[in-house]
């Protein structure tokens, strides 16, 4: 009981750090059911580091009912758009981990963006999203939903209890 108590500390000190509110709930078998819904800045913050092209600046997320759509602009020293880039990013869950899908990428002064790039892009937006909560090997991610308030992703946490070994 006492380390449940730990990691239940350890596991909302992260969530809080790293922008999400959250829920933890006890499931009839004893694991935890765990929301976080990663608000708008926590999503900026993620697609700033995995496209990582620090010449692109002002990063925008509209939060839309089941996809981001993401700008992120160069601006000139007059405050104008000198170069963008634009895609819409979607959200799924495959084999209880986080799947992110780029599509309708757009660029404007930047040139092409191949194909190799926005495949490194889904695989670090997945990985930067979900740590956002997922904090042990025996939690696993059930549901992600984009809301206008931002990512809700639902995740089932084992316990001794839920294993069988009380």
């Amino acid at each position: 009981m006492l380390r449940l108590s730990w990691l239940l500390l350890l596991l909302i000190g992260a969530l809080t750090l790293s922008a999400c509110n959250f829920e933890v709930d006890r499931n009839d078998d004893g694991s935890l059911s765990i929301i976080g819904t990663a608000d708008e800045a926590a999503i900026i913050d993620a697609v700033q580091q995995s496209i990582q092209r620090p010449d692109l600046n002002d990063v925008q997320v509209d939060l839309r009912q089941g996809n981001l759509f993401v700008t992120a602009q160069r601006l000139a020293t007059d405050g104008s758009p000198e170069a963008q880039l634009t895609f819409i990013l979607t959200l799924g869950v495959v084999n209880g981990r986080l799947a992110a899908t780029i599509s309708d990428v757009q660029t404007m002064n930047l040139g092409a963006i191949d194909a190799a790039r926005v495949a490194e892009w889904n695989a670090r937006l997945s990985d930067r999203l979900e740590r956002a909560g997922q904090r042990s090997v025996d939690t696993t991610l059930q549901a992600v939903r984009v809301t206008e308030e931002g990512i809700v992703m639902e995740w089932r946490r084992e316990t001794r209890r839920s294993r069988g070994n009380n």
